[in-house]
């Protein structure tokens, strides 16, 4: 019964994870446009490149959070699938 829970759990935090992923990737999308069209300009291009970045490092972060979350959903249903 524990082990439902958990799973259910785990796949809400996975949903909102992904959903921050989503966001992100959102975002990047227009910075890519605005580095393009600042070349020229220093600052507009390091401040793109600088929150480029950032989002890159949150992504990751939690896209690694995600597969921990499904590693561990995968142990929880083999205990489910032993009869535990």
């Amino acid at each position: 019964m524990q082990a439902t829970q958990d799973i259910a759990f785990n796949e809400n935090l996975i949903a909102g994870e992904d959903s921050i992923v989503k966001a992100r990737e959102q975002e990047l999308l227009p910075l890519k446009e605005i580095g393009k069209e600042h070349e020229h300009w220093w600052d507009g291009k390091m401040t793109s490149l600088v929150r480029s970045k950032y989002l890159l490092s949150k992504i990751h972060s939690s896209t690694m959070e995600i597969e921990a979350l499904e590693r561990q959903n995968s142990e929880l249903k083999m205990v489910l699938a032993r009869g535990g």
